[in-house]
Protein backbone atom coordinates (compact mmCIF):
# COMPACT_ATOMS: atom_id res chain seq x y z
CA UNK A 1 0.00 0.00 0.00
CA UNK A 2 2.57 2.58 1.16
CA UNK A 3 4.46 1.41 -1.55
CA UNK A 4 1.96 2.30 -4.02
CA UNK A 5 1.45 5.78 -2.88
CA UNK A 6 5.53 6.61 -2.10
CA UNK A 7 7.00 5.09 -5.37
CA UNK A 8 8.00 8.16 -7.35
CA UNK A 9 9.88 9.36 -4.20
CA UNK A 10 11.58 6.31 -3.38
CA UNK A 11 15.16 6.30 -4.12
CA UNK A 12 15.43 9.98 -4.61
CA UNK A 13 16.16 10.51 -0.86
CA UNK A 14 17.80 9.14 1.26
CA UNK A 15 16.40 10.25 4.02
CA UNK A 16 12.50 8.69 2.77
CA UNK A 17 14.91 5.59 1.62
CA UNK A 18 15.99 5.46 5.50
CA UNK A 19 12.45 6.03 7.26
CA UNK A 20 10.60 3.39 4.92
CA UNK A 21 13.54 0.37 6.10
CA UNK A 22 12.68 1.86 9.62
CA UNK A 23 8.98 1.65 9.47
CA UNK A 24 9.93 -1.78 7.17
CA UNK A 25 11.18 -3.20 10.24
CA UNK A 26 8.62 -2.20 12.76
CA UNK A 27 5.82 -3.63 10.45
CA UNK A 28 7.91 -6.85 10.53
CA UNK A 29 8.53 -6.80 14.41
CA UNK A 30 4.64 -5.80 14.37
CA UNK A 31 4.31 -9.12 12.57
CA UNK A 32 6.07 -11.19 14.41
CA UNK A 33 4.37 -9.84 17.69
CA UNK A 34 0.95 -10.35 16.00
CA UNK A 35 1.81 -14.33 15.11
CA UNK A 36 3.65 -15.18 18.92
CA UNK A 37 0.12 -13.46 20.28
CA UNK A 38 -2.18 -15.64 17.83
CA UNK A 39 0.19 -18.70 18.94
CA UNK A 40 -0.91 -17.73 23.03
CA UNK A 41 -4.51 -17.23 22.18
CA UNK A 42 -4.36 -20.66 20.57
CA UNK A 43 -2.81 -22.54 24.10
CA UNK A 44 -5.46 -20.75 25.64
CA UNK A 45 -8.51 -21.51 24.02
CA UNK A 46 -6.93 -25.37 24.19
CA UNK A 47 -6.61 -25.47 27.57
CA UNK A 48 -10.15 -23.45 28.61
CA UNK A 49 -11.54 -26.22 26.24
CA UNK A 50 -10.13 -28.75 28.55
CA UNK A 51 -11.11 -27.27 31.65
CA UNK A 52 -14.58 -26.67 30.15
CA UNK A 53 -14.45 -30.37 29.48
CA UNK A 54 -13.27 -31.93 32.52
CA UNK A 55 -15.46 -29.49 34.72
CA UNK A 56 -18.34 -30.74 32.79
CA UNK A 57 -17.56 -34.41 33.48
CA UNK A 58 -16.78 -33.98 37.13
CA UNK A 59 -20.46 -32.44 37.19
CA UNK A 60 -21.83 -35.01 35.28
CA UNK A 61 -20.47 -37.43 37.33
CA UNK A 62 -21.71 -35.85 40.49
CA UNK A 63 -25.25 -35.59 39.36
CA UNK A 64 -24.88 -39.54 38.18
CA UNK A 65 -24.10 -40.38 41.91
CA UNK A 66 -26.22 -38.23 43.43
CA UNK A 67 -24.07 -35.32 44.42
CA UNK A 68 -25.11 -31.49 44.17
CA UNK A 69 -22.88 -28.80 44.52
Amino acid sequence: FFTDIYQPVVGQSAIVDKQFLKLQEAIGKEIDYQEELLEVLGMMDTLFATFTEKRDTYLEENESNGLTE
